[in-house]
């Protein structure tokens, strides 16, 4: 019994985050697989924070690391129904059961807000803007393979667009990213067979003179599928 209890221990502890103390990337995964094997409908809000190595940067890794602990704290503390995770460096996952959509906009205002006013850290008041992405199990997503990439998907889409930090999963962000891993397999498919890419030469003219001076290269890729 002993050795099965410090077995149990060990293997709960492999699976809490060292600084924050929270369940970390393991342990979501665990969660997310234990969610679709049940196939409980749950609402999974990722909040990443914006541009956390500059914060590190301007004040010292320690402060960045009790700034984490902090506000690793407020999401545990934020809603009792929700099992929180330490996804990576300076990202969270939060799981909800599922949520509608006021509910996800409540909570999606409440902790931008709480981001926005900052926290006292000792003399230094600190605030920090949130990327945050919003999924539903299983409707979007029935392996956690699918979920960890529609996740990313959407980070990434935030940071490439700038125009807004909140994207919830839905039908047109699926043809997008289809549309996306088509071009990205052309790239690909044009690496391995050069012959899909052909290169044309539009002339560039002195105004003055009317002669051509210099041409410019624009390279066109042929796709069997894309065109």
């Amino acid at each position: 019994m002993l050795l099965f209890s410090y077995l149990y221990f060990q293997r709960r502890e492999l699976e809490i985050d060292v600084l924050t103390r929270i369940p970390n990337f393991p342990a979501f995964i665990d969660h997310v697989e234990h969610v679709l094997r049940a196939k409980i409908e749950s609402t999974m809000i990722v909040v990443d924070i914006e541009n956390f190595r500059l914060l590190n940067n301007r004040y010292g890794n320690s402060v960045g690391d009790e700034m984490l602990k902090v506000f690793s704290a407020y999401l545990v503390g934020f809603e009792p129904r929700a099992k929180v995770f330490r996804i990576a460096g300076n990202r969270f996952a939060l799981s909800f059961p599922l949520m509608t959509h006021n509910q996800v906009v409540g909570s999606v205002k409440t902790i931008k807000s709480r981001c926005a006013q900052g926290w006292s850290l000792g003399s230094l008041g600190i605030s920090f803007h949130v990327n945050i992405a919003i999924a539903e199990l299983p409707r979007h997503a029935s392996t956690r393979d699918k979920l960890l990439e529609i996740l990313d998907f959407m980070l990434t889409e935030i940071k490439a667009r700038r125009r807004q930090s909140v994207i919830i999963y839905n039908k047109r962000l699926t043809q997008l990213q289809l549309r996306r891993l088509d071009v990205l397999t052309a790239l690909r498919g044009a690496i391995a067979d050069e012959s899909r890419i052909i290169v044309h030469y539009q002339p560039i003219h002195d105004v003055l003179s009317g002669r051509i001076h210099a041409a410019e290269a624009l390279m066109r890729l042929q796709d069997p599928q894309m065109g």
